[in-house]
């Protein structure tokens, strides 16, 4: 019997954060959890959404607690205006 993968989704609410989400769904022995500060349209039925900032430092305490192995990050921020703000969400995020 295998164990259970956690794998934490960034960036859920957007178009690839979602897409990458419903693949692992199809997986078997995945759990999906998935964070943004905006709350999808949709909530796909087996994935447990966080409604978070990623660059709060309490987000370690959740990944702990959640006993998450793998991260997808797809939080990200493509504005040209903001480069301290794009830093944040690509890089230290």
């Amino acid at each position: 019997m295998s164990k259970e993968k956690s794998i934490l989704v960034t960036g859920i609410a957007g178009y690839w954060g979602m897409q990458v989400a419903n693949r692992l769904l199809q997986t078997p022995d995945v759990r999906v959890l998935g964070v943004d500060t905006a709350v999808p349209d949709k909530i796909p039925d087996g994935l447990d959404f966080i409604q978070a900032d990623i660059r709060n430092p309490l987000l370690g305490d959740l990944l702990r607690a959640e006993a998450v192995d793998t991260v997808c990050h797809l939080a990200f921020t493509d504005s040209r205006r903001r480069s301290e703000q794009n830093f944040d969400f690509n890089v230290m995020g």
